[in-house]
């Protein structure tokens, strides 16, 4: 059985980009791209991994869905937050979350793989 990866990320571009790594690494790779949509999938599909971006398109942002998904201390999935907010004066504090692993965008696509191969 292939380890679950959720990719929530609403610019389709990137959303492809890291679904074809995952996918060519072995990985069963569903996208979501808004919040909504990814705590439906991630309450359906049990996944190992999220791999979530903080500005989406939608009602729910990011974080709220890592909110939502640690909510009642929740330890899993793993999720790996990508942005483009991360080093910078904007940068959520993540320090409440456990499970939580942090890259910034742009990511390379060794990092990525490996990462979500070591939480799984």
């Amino acid at each position: 059985m292939s380890k679950r990866v959720v990719i929530v990320e609403d610019y389709e571009p990137i959303a492809d980009v890291e679904s074809t790594i995952l996918s060519l690494a072995g990985f069963d790779v569903i996208i979501a791209s808004t919040g909504e949509e990814a705590l439906k999938i991630i309450e359906n599909r049990t996944p190992n991994v999220v791999i979530l971006d903080l500005m989406l398109s939608g009602k729910l942002s990011g974080v709220g869905v890592l909110d939502a998904i640690r909510k009642d201390g929740k330890q899993t999935p793993a999720v790996i937050v990508i942005s483009a907010l991360i080093g910078g004066k904007q940068q959520p504090d993540f320090s409440q979350y456990e499970n939580v692993h942090i890259m910034s965008k742009p990511f390379k696509v060794r990092e990525i793989t490996e990462l979500v191969k070591k939480l799984t």
